[in-house]
């Protein structure tokens, strides 16, 4: 391919992608309601040879506290479905999720990610092999459940 008629190719493929407009406002949340905002590992066992330990079957928690607390007791996100605790912060289209809505209403929240998923380390002597899903696979479970054989279709 000579170099005029690669210009022509990246201007043709390459042209609409560039000219696209950003879209007008981009979803954001407000951090006024958030007094301190932090992370911490709860549960897990040292396993391994001595001096080669590793911490295993941990959780990792992430907390965020408003600046006024209405309520007594916190709200503890519990994910599921494969999902991690980040999942709450925002919604599939940007905005944001459950956790600030419950947070701006004066709650504690917590996010919790189960061990071996998502920020939890995944330590095979304690979680076993990780198996790789196929990309068919995730397909079939995640982005097109109505037309398969899946138990939430």
């Amino acid at each position: 391919m000579n170099l005029r008629n690669l210009v022509y190719f990246i201007l043709f493929f390459a042209g609409p992608a560039i000219a696209q407009q950003p879209p007008e406002s981009i979803p954001m949340m407000s951090s006024d309601a958030i007094a301190s905002h932090g992370a911490f590992y709860v549960g897990g066992e040292y396993v391994g040879e001595p001096g080669e330990e590793t911490m295993g079957g941990s959780m990792y928690v992430e907390v965020m506290v408003p600046k006024e607390i209405k309520h007594p007791n916190p709200i503890v996100f519990l994910h599921g479905a494969g999902q991690t605790g980040y999942d709450w912060l925002w919604t599939p289209d940007g905005r944001p999720g459950w956790a600030y809505d419950f947070l701006e209403q004066g709650y504690v929240v917590y996010l919790q990610d189960y061990p071996a998923r998502g920020r939890s380390p995944y330590v095979p002597a304690v979680n076993g092999k990780l198996n790789m899903r196929t990309g068919r696979t995730l397909e079939k479970i995640w982005t097109a459940p109505t037309v398969e054989d899946f138990p939430q279709a």
